[in-house]
């Protein structure tokens, strides 16, 4: 017999009971009763109160448990008037609310609401942990005949809603510590097991980074179960995370995770691989280096993973750690060495495979073939441009590895296969883009005329401050009055580098203009797009600081309004500069 049913039963028990019920809409002052805490608004209410309810079928209680209290204080962090922030405290609902309510109307303990969660599921998803430890007395002093023997606390924590959560997934989900604690302490002996969505409590915590709570559950909990979605297990999910403390408690406790394999034969390493957590990867190979060996469906192992992605010191911790991985392939036949030939940068491919670098021989993979017979060096040839002198660098095989000396056969067939390589992902995330020839020369032309734009206002603006310099000149000598200002000096010598770099910019951008690069775009575009970008952003930084010295040396009677306009300027412009940053990690 299931361990809840006799709750369970009595729960359907009351649901056939509500239908014949008329239940009463929770009207607004009531409602708000019901938010503050307020008994004494429900003595004068008529009726029972189990037949509250709101229209998701909310009672006085899951009403109170799912609002959070909150005081708010002022606290000063910039030494400048009248900025500060509010910082919320959070305060644990009333027990005593809670209590009185029950003692009125003791159904209310089990009674669900749309989603089937009951009152103990709202206070363990909000943190209330005072109130969860009261409602398990509450479970034992009023549900004492059951009959199969399960005690009817343990019984109330293991009822599920809907979504087949348990009070102990919401608790852990949100991160509310202290209800884990007085849940796990009422039952440690149950196995939970998977919600709807396939994920255990030890997997919601490892996935979302609480090693705390990981090490709770761990030491708490008799029996663990370490499932989850789509056939990972909680050291996948800590992986994922990535949290390195929850993978080492995990690794700690169930050491034999590292070889459990997903829907699509990865292991953990695999995962760490692909996503480029170095000291994840350095810790599961140090845990157990066998897993490095391990293949999924596709027949590609953590190193080819890794190789796919580019990224060169995972591909040599591996290496370090187990040297025979290099020797298994993928279905298509390739080796880490044909990877690495189409997403590692090219200072990468030189520290692996020059001569000096006899790091267990990596260069005999150049010559292994896949099965359509293309080699490491040729798939190189054919992906990347500049390729010819960077392959005779690696490998002096002209006729071979030419680009001129491939057929547009082969050159075709290594094109589908980078289509193919670059469609593959790893628990939902793609691979990053290869390094091959995939210039937008329409998107170039665009790209290249805004920023040959922006330098131009750059010029005009510097060429223009020249003339007009900040406090003028002399009458009678025609010398500018702030030359001997230190200001005015770093004003002009931040014009001069503006000017520079914005004529720099725009020499660039009518070089790719002219008809011998615009034939060989594709070969060398990028690289000119790139100086191009470069100079512009220094030239950008250059008219800014100008701009700053400039107010400086003309407000320097005024220093507070002078100090006040440049911490203005600059901090806006780092703040951006920050902000982009950031924002590219986020997509990172």
């Amino acid at each position: 017999m299931d361990p809840s049913s006799s709750i369970s039963s009595e729960l359907a028990i009351d649901e056939q009971a509500m239908q014949g019920e008329i239940t009463t809409r929770l009207e607004s002052e009531l409602y708000k009763a019901a938010f503050d805490g307020n008994v004494e608004a429900f003595d004068v209410c008529p009726g029972s109160l189990h037949c509250l309810v709101t229209p998701n079928r909310n009672t006085v209680l899951h009403v109170y448990l799912a609002s959070q209290n909150y005081k708010i204080t002022l606290i000063g962090l910039i030494p400048f008037p009248y900025i500060s922030f509010k910082a919320p405290a959070k305060i644990l609902r009333s027990a005593n609310f809670v209590g009185q309510i029950l003692n009125r109307s003791p159904s209310l303990l089990l009674k669900p609401n749309a989603k089937g969660e009951i009152p103990l599921h709202i206070a363990a998803r909000f943190g209330h942990a005072n109130i969860v430890e009261l409602l398990i007395k509450r479970a034992k002093a009023e549900y004492r005949d059951l009959e199969n023997g399960i005690e009817p606390a343990k019984q109330m924590l293991r009822l599920t809603d809907k979504e087949k959560n348990t009070a102990l997934h919401k608790a852990v989900r949100y991160g509310h510590l202290d209800a884990v604690h007085a849940l796990i302490r009422e039952d440690p002996d149950f196995p939970y097991s998977v919600n709807k969505s396939g994920e255990s409590p030890l997997y919601i915590a490892a996935r979302r980074g609480y090693n705390g709570l990981v090490t709770v559950i761990f030491d708490k909990c008799e029996s663990v179960n370490h499932d989850g979605p789509c056939g990972r297990t909680a050291l996948h999910a800590a992986v994922m995370a990535p949290d390195i403390r929850s993978t080492r408690e995990i690794l700690r406790k169930r050491k034999n995770l590292t070889k459990a394999a997903d829907e699509n034969g990865q292991t953990p390493l695999h995962y760490a691989a692909h996503f480029g957590y170095h000291r994840i990867v350095k810790l599961l190979l140090e845990c157990d280096e066998s897993a490095a060996y391990i293949a999924d469906k596709e027949k590609m192992t953590p190193l080819l993973l890794r190789a796919r992605q580019g990224y060169y010191v995972i591909v040599m911790e591996i290496i370090n750690h187990c040297p025979g991985c290099c020797e298994i392939v993928d279905k298509k036949g390739w080796n880490f060495c044909h990877f690495a030939a189409v997403s590692s940068l090219i200072i990468h491919l030189y520290d692996m495979f020059l001569p000096a670098n006899n790091l267990y021989s990596c260069r005999r993979f150049l010559d292994e073939e896949d099965i359509h017979g293309n080699t490491p060096l040729q798939v190189l040839a054919a992906s990347r441009e500049l390729s010819t002198f960077i392959v005779h660098t690696i490998k002096d095989d002209v006729v071979t590895t030419s680009k001129e000396n491939l057929d547009s056969k082969k050159k075709e067939q290594i094109s589908q296969l980078l289509n193919e390589v670059g469609t593959g992902e790893v628990a939902g995330s793609a691979v990053n883009p290869l390094r091959h020839n995939t210039i937008d020369l329409k998107g170039f032309d665009k790209a290249r005329e805004a920023r040959s734009v922006v330098a131009a206002l750059i010029a005009t603006v510097t060429f223009a401050a020249a003339i007009a310099l900040p406090g003028g000149y002399k009458s009678d000598q025609g010398t500018a009055i702030l030359s001997h200002n230190t200001a005015f000096k770093v004003f002009v010598i931040a014009d001069a580098i503006a000017m520079v770099f914005s004529l720099l910019a725009i020499n660039f951008n009518y070089l790719s203009a002219t008809p011998i690069i615009v034939a060989t775009r594709r070969r060398y575009g990028a690289f000119q797009f790139s100086l191009m970008a470069i100079f512009g952003l220094l030239g950008e930084v250059a008219l800014v600081v100008a701009f700053v010295a400039s107010l400086y040396a003309v407000l320097k009677s005024s220093l507070i309004l002078a100090i006040s306009a440049c911490t203005v300027i600059l901090g806006f412009y780092f703040f951006y500069f920050w902000l982009y940053y950031f924002v590219m990690m986020l997509d990172y």
